[in-house]
């Protein structure tokens, strides 16, 4: 079996062995709980950013359809007023400058 010596020459007390593993344990665990916290974060935002980003694209969609159907019934008011102007009669005599 082979042994190891620290720089003094001496055997490393199995106490201090065993606390150094505990404490890189524990320190792993919470490397990894700071890690998936910064993750879950990130992932927090990334969820609010898309939200904020369907929110501004239902309101733009919303506003250009109200924006198209007014400009429809802009046209179509235009396009009776139209045929109204057409189909109407104006009565009148016409008499020719010959006739007299």
């Amino acid at each position: 079996m082979r042994q190891v010596f620290l720089i003094n020459g001496r055997r490393p007390n199995p106490l201090v062995q065993i606390l150094g593993v505990i404490g890189g344990a524990l320190m792993l665990v919470a490397a990894l709980f700071v890690g998936a916290f910064v993750f879950l974060a990130l992932l927090g935002l990334a969820v609010i950013g898309g939200l904020l980003f369907s929110l501004r694209v239902w309101w733009l969609r919303r506003q250009f359809r109200k924006a198209a159907a007014q400009q429809q019934q802009a046209g179509r008011t235009r396009r009776e007023q139209h045929q109204e102007r057409r189909s109407t009669v104006i009565e009148g005599r016409v008499t020719s400058r010959r006739d007299e």
